[in-house]
């Protein structure tokens, strides 16, 4: 089965919520922002930190003392940034900022950085790297590219997180058909889903508006769960308030439980 894993928020502050929000969750996913917080339960771990790039000292210190930390984990993720060293978030938007990475530098960066990982996570923890929005700044070339996610996926013995918004975000920014866009990314590669709604800035563009999920969102997600078939954990990001939240971690074991014996594992 499809585990609901729930990613550890601001309203964990409140015991009630934290308890409530546990008891429709299968397992917890830890974050940067909230990993002081107690909690039980925390068999994942995203990481805000670029595998792409040069990464510092302090940031694989940083990955040793969430291993500490939390011993149950089973899968540790990190984002696909830029395609630059340090770049810059404007208006909700990376721009480029620092050294600018070709594509060979960037999978040597992921190669070797990995291996680092690896050898700090220990065998027992898989590592996924989620895919990211596309934005026409000159941030993002390489790392939203179908082909790129695939070859740094398989050259390294990766996984892949599937941020479904972001693929959405990516396919109309890059006017490029969703459906189209996401069957070239490493389906059978995908553990784990994101799921939310995204939104439309005035220019057009979409964006990562962490929205609660409307009927076609559902179906939307329906769909991905029947192409990825080797998917472990599914994980509503959506913030807003406890009754959003409690409602979607509601509607997404309806939709788990309808499917449940649909799934075929490879």
């Amino acid at each position: 089965m499809i585990k609901i894993a729930t990613p550890v928020s601001c309203l964990f502050l409140d015991e009630s919520m934290a308890r409530d929000i546990s008891a429709l969750s299968d397992c917890l996913e830890g974050r940067d922002a909230t990993m002081e917080m107690s909690c039980f339960g925390i068999e994942l771990f995203h990481c805000e930190a670029h595998p792409c790039r040069q990464m510092t000292e302090q940031e694989f210190k940083h990955i040793s003392g969430i291993r500490e930390r939390f011993g149950g984990l089973k899968l540790f993720s990190f984002h696909l940034i830029s395609n630059y060293q340090d770049p810059e978030l404007r208006d909700k938007m990376y721009i480029p900022g620092g050294k600018s990475y070709g594509r060979d530098e960037l999978l040597a960066n992921a190669k070797r950085n990995i291996s680092r990982i690896k050898d700090i996570l220990g065998a027992g923890v898989e590592i996924a790297l989620e895919n990211n929005n596309f934005f026409p700044t000159g941030a993002y070339l390489h790392v939203t590219d179908a082909d790129f996610i695939g070859q740094i996926v398989e050259e390294n013995g990766l996984f892949l997180l599937l941020d479904v918004a972001h693929s959405k975000i990516t396919a109309h920014n890059r006017k490029i058909a969703w459906r189209d866009y996401l069957r070239m990314l490493p389906l059978d590669r995908v553990i784990q889903a994101h799921v939310s709604r995204s939104g439309l800035r005035p220019d057009g563009l979409a964006f990562d508006a962490h929205q609660p999920l409307l009927k076609e969102d559902w179906d939307d997600l329906r769909n991905v769960l029947a192409l990825c078939k080797n998917i472990e954990y599914v994980t509503l990001e959506v913030y807003k308030d406890k009754t959003v939240i409690v409602d979607g971690l509601k509607k997404m074991r309806e939709v788990l439980n309808e499917l449940s014996g649909k799934f075929v594992r490879m």
